[in-house]
């Protein structure tokens, strides 16, 4: 799958990833500082990466259960070549023993491989067609639409998390705990997605996916956290406070 030059990867080390193969190839070779740049345990944007400009899932979910360099090696490693276990009743056959017997001749076939062999007369057959203007202009409209779609189907899915990031930050709220950092991360979304759509570019959409990693951290953060009842917790205060006192006064 081809992918405009906007949605390249640049890596830490200044490599340009243009397709999944590359990514393999830089796994296969980088250095682990390198590697670790784009990958810990709150963070993959190879993951991301492939997920949302190769809508390849699958792969996508198998690199995040892959944190180190050497596991994610072992994941674009060929499988090892098994060699067949010879069957031991089998009695091998000198060569001189063998009988070889050729098949009978097709003249079908003969016919036709001596067209295909056969010179073609008629030069204009050999010639390619030429497209018309007409021809090329629809080509690049329908290049340009297609690449419209993908971003679009980008901005949808990204759109879509900003939702479910949303309502758990509504939960939280309801849930009486101070979700606060998340909420004022979360408005800053809309107007990185403006700004991406109209650069298309890469850099800006790992940026995108880099703030709703730690927008997803701080909710995880904050639904850690206890919730106090201030009100409560000053009456405790006053009520301990008193007996003290009267303790002190006897």
């Amino acid at each position: 799958m081809e992918i405009p030059p906007e949605k390249y990867f640049n890596t830490s080390n200044g490599v340009a990833l243009k397709n999944i193969e590359d990514l393999r190839e830089f796994i296969r070779t980088c250095r682990d500082e390198d590697y670790v740049h784009h990958v810990t345990s709150e963070r993959n944007d190879f993951a991301n990466w492939i997920e949302f400009v190769f809508l390849d899932k699958q792969l996508a979910a198998d690199l995040r259960s892959r944190i180190t360099l050497e596991d994610a090696r072992k994941l674009f490693s060929p499988p090892p070549v098994q060699n067949p276990i010879p069957n031991k009743e089998e009695k091998e056959v000198p060569i001189s023993e063998m009988k070889t017997t050729s098949p009978p001749e097709n003249p079908q076939k003969k016919a036709q491989e001596t067209a295909v062999q056969s010179p073609v007369s008629n030069n204009s057959q050999s010639k390619f067609r030429e497209f018309t203007d007409e021809e090329l202009e629809k080509f690049v409209q329908f290049t340009k639409r297609e690449k419209a779609s993908n971003n679009d189907d980008s901005i949808a899915e990204v759109k879509a998390k900003i939702e479910e990031l949303k309502f758990k930050i509504g939960e939280l709220w309801r849930a009486q705990k101070n979700p606060i950092i998340p909420d004022m991360l979360v408005r800053r979304l809309n107007s990185k997605i403006n700004y991406y759509a109209i650069t298309k570019n890469n850099e800006d959409f790992m940026r995108i996916h880099r703030l709703m990693d730690e927008i997803q951290e701080e909710i995880d953060f904050c639904a850690q956290e206890m919730v106090i009842n201030v009100s409560q917790e000053i009456k405790e205060r006053l009520a301990n406070s008193s007996e003290n006192t009267d303790q002190h006064t006897l």
